[in-house]
C-alpha cells in the first residue's frame, strides 16, 4: 500500500471514531436529561401532597370545627336523654295522681267530723227472701224493700233511720242506712243486706268500723 492510500485509511479510521465519540457522548447526554426529568417529575408529584405552611392552618380550623360540631351532638344527645327522663318521670306521676283520684272518688271518705259516734262492729250479710229473712221475706222492719244500701241494726246502739258510713279493714268502704231489725242482731252487731244470697256468704264476718252519721228517716 503506498503511502498516499494508507493516509487515506487512516483519516477514514480517525473520522469514524470522531462519530462514534460523538454518537456515545450524544446517548450519554440524552440518558443524563432523560434521568434529569424524571427526577423533577417525581419531585414535582411528591410536591404536591405536602401542604404549604400556609395551608396548614385551614386544615387545623377543619379539625376544630369536627371536633366543635362532635362535642355540640353530644351534649345535644345529653340533654335530650335527660329531658326525655324528666318526661317520663312528669308523666308517671301525673298517671299516679289520676290514678289516686279515681280511687277517691270511687271510696267515699267517711265522715269524721259530722260522726256522731264510731263503733266498733261486727257485721254479716243477708239478703232478701226467706231464707234469710224468715216471714218478712223482702221486707225491711220499717216496710220498705231489702236491697243493698240497707242495714239491720240493734235499734238501742244505732238507731233506725240513721245513715251509717260502714269502714272494711281493706280501707273501703260503704254508705247505708239503718232500716232494718233481726233477732240475733243485738248490741254491736250490724246484719249489711246484699243482692244475692252468694255475695252475702262470700262476705262472712268481718269486723268493721261504723260511723254513725245523721237521722235521714223519720222512723
Amino acid at each position: 500500500m503506498n503511502g498516499k492510500n494508507k493516509m487515506k485509511f487512516e483519516d477514514v479510521g480517525d473520522a469514524m471514531r470522531k462519530r462514534a465519540k460523538e454518537r456515545k457522548g450524544k446517548k450519554r447526554y440524552r440518558r443524563v436529561m432523560a434521568g434529569l426529568t424524571g427526577a423533577a417529575l417525581l419531585s414535582s408529584v411528591m410536591t404536591v401532597g405536602i401542604p404549604t405552611s400556609k395551608a396548614q392552618p385551614i386544615t387545623d380550623k377543619s379539625h376544630e370545627a369536627q371536633n366543635s360540631e362532635s362535642l355540640a351532638d353530644r351534649y345535644k344527645d345529653y340533654l335530650t336523654s335527660k329531658l326525655r327522663e324528666l318526661y317520663d318521670e312528669k308523666i308517671a306521676e301525673k298517671k299516679q295522681e289520676i290514678i289516686e283520684g279515681i280511687l277517691k272518688l270511687n271510696k267515699p271518705e267517711p265522715k269524721h267530723a259530722t260522726a256522731n259516734k264510731v263503733l266498733d262492729i261486727v257485721a254479716t250479710a243477708y239478703t232478701s227472701g226467706p231464707e234469710d229473712n224468715g216471714i218478712w221475706n223482702d221486707k225491711t222492719h220499717i216496710g220498705t224493700k231489702v236491697r243493698p244500701g240497707i242495714i239491720a241494726v240493734d235499734p238501742n246502739v244505732i238507731p233506725l233511720g240513721t245513715k251509717v258510713y260502714i269502714e272494711f279493714s281493706n280501707g273501703e268502704g260503704m254508705y247505708a242506712v239503718a232500716e232494718d231489725t233481726g233477732g240475733a242482731i243485738k248490741g254491736n252487731r250490724i246484719d249489711i243486706a246484699m243482692s244475692t244470697r252468694d255475695k252475702a256468704k262470700q262476705f262472712g264476718i268481718q269486723d268493721v268500723k261504723v260511723h254513725v252519721l245523721e237521722k235521714v228517716l223519720d222512723v
